[in-house]
C-alpha cells in the first residue's frame, strides 16, 4: 500500500457571503446554517465529532445526497458546506466558491493505492501505479492554511 495523498477539509461559501470577507473562527462557523450529506459520509462524521469534542455542534438545515450538490447550494445561498480540499479547488472558480480553512481539525482524508504482493515486481502494474501517483500529484492544489 502507498499514500499517495492527504487531503484535509475545507470550508466553502459562495464568495460573496459574510464569512469569506473575514476570518472563520469556531464560533462563527457553529453559528452559520450548514449543508451536509444524507449519505452519512465520513468526513461529516469527523467533523461532528471534532466539534463535539470542543461542546460545539453545527446546525445542519439541508442534507443531500452528493458532494456537488452540497457545493452547489453552497454557491446559490448562505449555507456553508465542508468538503475535502480537491473537490472544492476543482469547482470553486466555476461555481463562484471561496474555500478557507476549517476552524476544527479533523483527521486527513488519505488516498491510497494498493496492490497484491504478487504484483509488486510486474511491469505493467508498476507502469500503472507511476500513473496514479503522477495524476494525483499533479492535482495537489491547496488552500492557504
Amino acid at each position: 500500500m502507498e499514500v499517495l495523498h492527504a487531503q484535509r477539509a475545507v470550508v466553502v461559501m459562495r464568495r460573496s457571503h459574510a464569512l469569506a470577507k473575514q476570518k472563520l473562527t469556531l464560533a462563527r462557523y457553529v453559528q452559520a446554517e450548514h449543508v451536509v450529506l444524507s449519505t452519512g459520509s465520513e468526513l461529516d462524521t469527523l467533523v461532528d465529532q471534532a466539534l463535539a469534542d470542543a461542546g460545539v455542534a453545527r446546525q445542519a438545515v439541508l442534507r443531500l445526497a452528493t458532494p456537488y450538490a452540497a457545493l452547489s447550494a453552497a454557491s446559490r445561498s448562505d449555507l456553508l458546506a465542508t468538503i475535502h480540499e480537491a473537490l472544492a479547488l476543482a469547482v470553486s472558480r466555476p461555481l463562484g466558491l471561496a474555500c478557507v480553512p476549517l476552524p476544527v481539525r479533523v483527521a486527513d482524508l488519505r488516498i491510497v493505492q494498493a496492490w497484491h504482493p504478487r504484483m509488486e515486481q510486474d511491469p505493467q502494474h508498476a507502469w500503472l501505479r507511476a500513473c496514479v501517483r503522477s495524476v494525483l500529484a499533479k492535482g495537489a492544489a491547496t488552500v492557504p492554511k
